[in-house]
């Protein structure tokens, strides 16, 4: 018999998951990756902190140096403000003299008062006395002097000396303004000037007796106050104070305005704020004290606002707003302290702005 078969079978190799192996050789070249970066991260990690804190003194440096262009250019541009506002300053204090010295010389010895009403009210110029007369030989005037308290007061001298030079250049406006005559002792503290006096009335005297003024004398009187103010912002001045109170009517129906003493030469580097200015009544929102106290600054838009009061007085033949009744109490028209509260607040002042007053 041959050799005696086997029946057991054949002993098979294990398969490996290729895949799984993949993984593996993965795994190990992330691990050795990973390692390689480790010890290159820690190999350099001096040398990047070296850098670092490099790049932070420059830019440290970089922004000390731009802080200090900014402190200078800062600095270049406040001298240069300074500058200009000092040299504003003194051409406009130099502009005035030369106005001051084209004033005609008056000997005040010459002036001789003339008793009788004098259509100011003298609590509108509380710096300065007013008296009216006539010159030797000469026209009819109103004598303005500041009062004895304010002689030895720098600024008020000042402004009344500019609100003397401001009339002279103004030099009556074709004939829509009351022109300045002359004056007396203007280098010194007691300055007097010499301003033309119209005999007629007031534009509230006017209207109040000439109840049968036709359109066409009221028309004639509104171009000739416009005109005025025309003159005067033309001139870059605001009035500030224009009212009915401020405007006269001669027999002959020549219509006037008076330039007043609040006139004010507009400063580019000037703000101008809204103490002292014009009657409650008469005055614009912006020159009144805001709700809360504050102060607000303005421009000669006023005068515009000032006329256009005018305007409706010359329909009413009364004073502004009037025409507007209390709504509490005996119905009677608003007082100024209403007038001034409602025009602080845009919620009450454009209702009654625009309220129809015929």
């Amino acid at each position: 018999m041959g050799a005696e078969q086997s029946n057991e079978a054949p002993t098979s190799k294990p398969v490996l998951d290729p895949y799984k192996e993949r993984i593996r050789e993965l795994e190990r070249e992330l691990k050795e990756t990973k390692a390689k970066l480790e010890k290159e991260k820690h190999e350099r990690a001096a040398e990047v902190e070296a850098l670092t804190r490099l790049h932070e003194t420059e830019l440290e440096l970089y922004a000390a140096q731009v802080a200090g262009a900014r402190r200078l250019g800062d600095a270049a541009a406040a001298r240069i403000d300074a500058d200009v506002q000092r040299l504003t300053k003194e051409r406009a204090m130099y502009l005035m003299q030369q106005r001051l010295n084209s004033v005609m010389e008056v000997d005040d010895a010459t002036f001789e008062y003339i008793p009788g009403l004098l259509d100011f009210d003298e609590r509108d110029f509380p710096f300065a006395s007013l008296k009216p007369g006539r010159l030797q030989d000469g026209p009819h005037v109103l004598r303005i002097r500041l009062k004895k308290d304010f002689k030895g007061n720098q600024e008020v001298v000042l402004r009344f000396k500019k609100t003397l030079a401001i009339m002279q250049a103004l030099n009556g406006g074709d004939g829509t303004l009351l022109r300045l005559i002359g004056a007396c002792n203007l280098d010194s503290d007691d300055p007097i000037a010499y301003v033309e006096y119209v005999t007629g009335m007031t534009l509230s005297a006017y209207l109040m007796d000439k109840q049968d003024a036709t359109w066409s004398e009221k028309l004639h009187i509104a171009v000739q106050i416009a005109k005025a103010i025309v003159h005067i912002h033309n001139l870059a001045v605001m009035h500030r104070d224009l009212s009915w109170s401020r405007v006269y009517v001669d027999a002959k129906g020549h219509v006037k305005v008076f330039a007043g003493l609040k006139m004010r030469q507009v400063q580019a580097y000037e703000s101008y704020l809204n103490s002292g200015v014009s009657e409650a009544r008469w005055g614009a929102p912006e020159t009144l004290m805001t709700a809360d106290g504050g102060a607000t600054t303005y421009t000669d838009k006023i005068d515009i606002f000032g006329l256009g009061l005018i305007l409706i007085s010359l329909v009413t033949r009364d004073l502004p707003f009037t025409y507007i009744v209390k709504t509490t109490g005996r119905p009677t028209s608003i007082d100024d302290n209403l007038v001034a509260a409602k025009l602080k607040k845009r919620e009450t002042a454009i209702p009654m702005l625009t309220q129809s007053f015929d």
